[in-house]
């Protein structure tokens, strides 16, 4: 291991996978005690238990869960990282780490940096999704583009819509806006009809936005009296744009994220600055390592954890979250046969609410995300109709296909014409 700190990353939203802790609870007996006590500080929320949909591998899918029960989700993300971060092996005597959170996942930092307890973070995580459920809820949307911050900034004067507003700053190729759910759809059709690459993100609720203050206002007034600890790792926010300090009020810092944009390309650039080189992504189902290694330097060593799921090679890790759409060929084809990656990977990202970089073409439908057999034939049945293909044959199976790259490849054969047929 090198002298330079290793950055020790937390996923937000989304980072929840049906099952992902079952392979470490095996191994760890305390894992189940530790989910215990998050489902006693959801069911004070009257959210559901947590254990369940990350111990079985048959539990509900990302969707089915942030729609059903929104506190349990949002916990379940919040102890699945936590998880993680415990199974992380003991630092060396002398090794510098640095802990960093995206959105949600800075309350997950700021636990693992020993700042709260298990228990006050939970409550955090609870009072916070609770809120943004009852105040925003469905009128807020977000949307992803591929874009950098500016280019975002320039397509919303465009646009002249001063509701929406630049949420996260994730790579060069990629920016999160949001606001109300119609302008969102408006910037959604318009970035579009510009060719710009656009997906809209299923969320029970949008955040990181100034005109949410008065969320932020009754967050604090909630947590404040949750007892802060001092640090025991450094923890570096996005948001702020700097460390914690021990003696700041951290309960006004964390409510205040939901009124402010999160820059963690910026972040990533000034940690890569001054000597961060090497990075763990802690998470229930890893999102962040294909956008920290746009920044870090090509080579730079990563991993995550807990690691249950079919490894990817370190040159797919690394590329960009949104990589430069396919050009097709110019001769006349049905749409299917002349289908990209991006354009079935959309398909996906609207169907499910994950975020564009958590589909790639080795990513294994069910064995990485947890999707089930009946969702992913339903899902197909949307492919076929957006391209305008026949139905699925009576013998198909859909676990003949489990990865991205080969429901691709089902596509494109799907449309081909039959041999001696005309186009």
């Amino acid at each position: 291991m090198s002298d330079s700190p290793t950055l020790i990353a937390f996923p937000g939203a989304a980072s929840y996978q049906p099952g992902a802790l079952a392979s470490l609870a095996e191994k760890d007996g305390t894992v189940r005690g530790f989910l215990s006590v998050i489902d006693e500080v959801s069911q004070e929320f009257d959210g559901g238990p947590v254990t369940g949909p990350l111990l079985e591998r048959g539990e509900r899918d990302l969707p089915t869960l942030m729609r059903e029960d929104p506190i349990a989700f949002h916990l379940a993300i919040y102890a699945g990282a936590l998880a993680a971060y415990r199974a992380l092996p003991e630092r060396p005597e002398g090794h510098r780490r640095i802990l960093l959170g995206l959105s949600l996942g800075e309350v997950m930092a700021l636990v693992a940096g020993g700042a709260y307890d298990v228990v006050s973070g939970a409550r955090i995580v609870a009072h916070r999704t609770r809120l943004l459920c009852d105040l925003l809820g469905e009128d807020t949307g977000a949307v992803v583009l591929e874009a950098d911050a500016e280019r975002a900034e320039h397509l919303l004067a465009a646009l002249g819509n001063p509701s929406l507003a630049v949420a996260v700053e994730n790579t060069a190729t990629q920016t999160v806006v949001c606001g109300p759910a119609t302008a969102v759809g408006e910037l959604h059709d318009l970035a579009q009809q510009l060719g710009l690459r656009a997906s809209r993100i299923a969320t029970p609720f949008a955040s990181h936005h100034p005109s949410y203050q008065h969320v932020s206002d009754r967050l604090w007034h909630d947590i404040k009296g949750l007892p802060q600890r001092p640090l025991r790792e450094p923890v570096y926010s996005p948001i702020s744009g700097g460390f914690y300090r021990d003696g700041e009020d951290l309960a006004r810092a964390v409510a205040d994220h939901i009124s402010r944009p999160v820059r963690l390309r910026t972040a990533l650039q000034l940690l890569h600055s001054t000597g961060v080189e090497e990075f763990i992504e802690c998470a229930a189902r890893p999102l962040l390592t294909p956008l920290i290694a746009t920044v870090l330097t090509p080579g730079a060593p990563a991993r995550t954890e807990p690691a249950e799921r079919r490894s990817v090679p370190p040159q797919q890790r690394r590329e960009t979250a949104l990589p430069a759409p396919e050009i097709p060929v110019a001769a006349p084809a049905p749409p299917g046969e002349t289908c990209t990656f991006d354009e079935l990977r959309a398909v996906y990202v609207e169907a499910l609410g994950y975020p564009p970089e958590a589909f790639e073409p080795e990513t294994d439908l069910e064995a990485d995300l947890g999707i089930t057999s009946m969702r992913q034939t339903e899902i197909l049945g949307k492919v076929l109709n957006r391209f305008e293909l026949a139905d699925l044959p009576d013998s198909f199976a859909v676990s003949a296909y489990p990865t991205m790259g080969e429901i691709l490849e089902f596509v494109r054969a799907h449309a081909a014409p039959a041999p001696g047929a005309g186009k």
